[in-house]
């Protein structure tokens, strides 16, 4: 409780960036439905959402990036400890309302594919609230469960199944992503500064 108490803002600053790429993606996802060419529609839902997701993963990026910078100018001045995973950390509680709806999701997908099939319709109302939340995986999600044919999400639950195994799985790409941005900007590395040639 500490740690979030000490970190509030700056967690609650990269929850804030999630909602508003979620927005986006959500209306990006949605135009893309006009079509009436199904494969066509879900190319470019795939499209859409790897889009957005890679431009989630920039944003978090340069948000990390810059914690890790200014972190590193207090702990050198030994203003606060150095904590090495604390872009993870911070992501991880981030993300806990994802996990939270996705992990509640599967397990009602699991009690549906193998036991209850009367919670079916619960199942897909959270699930289509956990997709929402998490817009920016939608397409991508409904790819590699679904493939192009995607009239099959309308009755095939086990293929449901993977899309909640999906949105647990994908929100670690963020966290991964926010880690390792806050450990360059810990040590002032730049990506780019890597891969050039120091001057003599």
């Amino acid at each position: 409780m500490a740690f979030i108490k000490k970190n509030f803002h700056d967690i609650l600053r990269l929850y804030i960036y999630q909602i508003g790429i979620t927005i986006f993606a959500f209306m990006l996802y949605t135009a893309s439905g006009i079509p009436e060419d199904e494969v066509l529609v879900s190319q470019l839902r795939t499209v859409v959402s790897v889009f957005s997701l890679l431009f989630y993963l920039v944003l978090l990026y340069y948000v990390a990036w810059e914690y890790g910078a200014k972190d590193k100018i207090r702990v050198d001045a030994g203003r606060i400890d150095n904590i090495p995973l604390k872009g993870m950390l911070m992501s991880l509680i981030a993300n806990i309302p994802n996990f939270i709806l996705s992990f509640i999701s599967l397990v009602l997908s699991i009690i549906v594919v193998f036991g209850n099939e009367a919670l079916g319709a619960a199942f897909l109302a959270l699930m289509g609230l956990t997709m929402v939340h998490a817009s920016m995986y939608m397409g991508i999600s409904q790819t590699m469960a679904f493939g192009m044919n995607t009239a099959e999400a309308d009755g095939d639950i086990k293929k449901w199944l993977v899309v909640a195994v999906l949105f647990v799985v994908l929100p670690l790409l963020s966290v991964g992503v926010t880690q390792l941005a806050y450990y360059l900007g810990s040590r002032e590395i730049k990506i780019l500064s890597i891969f050039s040639k120091k001057k003599k």
